[in-house]
């Protein structure tokens, strides 16, 4: 990545902080006093509407896109890829904060998927990527993977 690149990143994650800090003041001044309790991740949100962009058809992509502020669905999987890469990051002296997440998408087993599909999951997303019969063991493979997403991690 050039340096021009990594400037046009570093703009979009910029941007991508301001919508999410809105975001965070919306969400905020319509739940206060009527929960007493708020959990609520900004970058998750981010990472799932440029998910969700990244394969829609043109109208719903360019309305994440706008509501976003972005030029393109490549630019918010840049994004989205460096938002689970420091968030993800090992607990190392270089590394981040270590958290322990099962990101996935689990999609029924009768559906066809694009391999691109996946490779995005993987590797902008760090998501795993699962076909399921959602009709009787669904349940089983989603326990299975935070499981092995989670518990494992902690033990090696």
């Amino acid at each position: 990545m050039g340096a021009r690149d990594l400037q046009v990143l570093g703009e979009s994650v910029s941007y991508q902080n301001d919508n999410l800090w809105r975001l965070s003041k919306h969400v905020i001044a319509t739940t206060a006093g009527k929960t007493s309790n708020l959990v609520f991740s900004p970058a998750l949100i981010n990472v799932i509407l440029s998910f969700i962009a990244a394969n829609s058809p043109g109208a719903t992509a360019e309305k994440i896109l706008s509501l976003l502020h972005a030029s393109s669905t490549d630019e918010l999987n840049a994004v989205s890829s460096q938002i689970v890469t420091k968030v993800l990051a090992d607990s190392t002296a270089t590394g981040g904060p270590m958290i322990s997440a099962a990101n996935g998408v689990w999609i029924d087993k009768s559906l066809t998927v694009e391999q691109s599909f996946k490779n995005l999951l993987e590797t902008s997303y760090k998501a795993a990527f699962n076909q399921v019969d959602f009709r009787t063991k669904v349940s089983n493979s989603f326990n299975q993977t935070a499981y092995i997403h989670t518990y494992k991690k902690r033990k090696t």
